[in-house]
């Protein structure tokens, strides 16, 4: 066990292991934003990443786990909890999330198990099949029957629109940013598009060299 604990520790970073110690002596840590993803092909993973990195760029902290990964019962410990779920086939559930969704769909959690924690849930799916995003429905209204309070609406990404999933996503991230009350991300300098070289010639001039990439 303490074995664990040290390798848990070094997978860390500064402001994960505060977070960790605070709660072990009862002290209360800084907001920061948990975004669960339930995905079977890698694509709701990655898009898990993406959203996490344009909540930093915006000044949140923040967390990406599996919902496998993650531990029903510190739910309520959460101030925000962001789900992206993918659905697949005919409604079932990717293999990182059964495991959360049993923990849950647990009949015997209060009603007001989530009191206090905002939620919101983007679902990703194909409306060409019949069960069309199953289950990230299943989880957004699951999070609200648990009395989490919903910040968006549950966006429904598609596959058969023109930008798949993309389609949705561009409409539903920024209401959510709008809803968190974020600050536009800093504005950032494009990577070059060329580079110029100077290579000294033998009779002393220089001869320039534009290599566009």
């Amino acid at each position: 066990v303490k074995r664990m604990e040290q390798m848990q520790r070094a997978s860390m970073d500064d402001h994960e292991l505060l977070d960790l110690l605070k709660a072990r002596v009862g002290e209360a840590t800084g907001e920061k934003v948990l975004v669960l993803y339930a995905s079977e092909t890698g694509n709701t993973a990655d898009l898990a990443q993406n959203l996490a990195y344009e909540l930093k760029r915006r000044g949140q902290r923040v967390s990406v786990m599996a919902m496998d990964d993650f531990d029903v019962s510190d739910l309520p410990d959460q101030k925000l909890v962001i789900s992206l779920a993918a659905t697949c086939g005919q409604g079932e559930f990717p293999a990182n999330s059964k495991g959360f969704k049993a923990e849950l769909d647990n009949e015997a959690l209060p009603k007001d198990f989530l009191e206090g924690v905002k939620f919101a849930t983007f679902a990703m799916g194909d409306s060409g099949y019949v069960f069309y995003n199953n289950v990230g429905q299943h989880f957004d209204k699951r999070f609200q029957d648990l009395g989490a309070t919903r910040l968006v609406d549950c966006g429904l990404g598609d596959d058969q629109d023109e930008d798949k999933w993309e389609t949705a996503w561009t409409d539903w991230s920024p209401q959510l940013y709008e809803e968190m009350a974020l600050p536009p991300p800093p504005q950032e300098l494009s990577p070059p598009t060329n580079t110029v070289n100077i290579t000294p010639a033998a009779d002393g001039a220089g001869m320039v060299k534009i290599p566009f990439i």
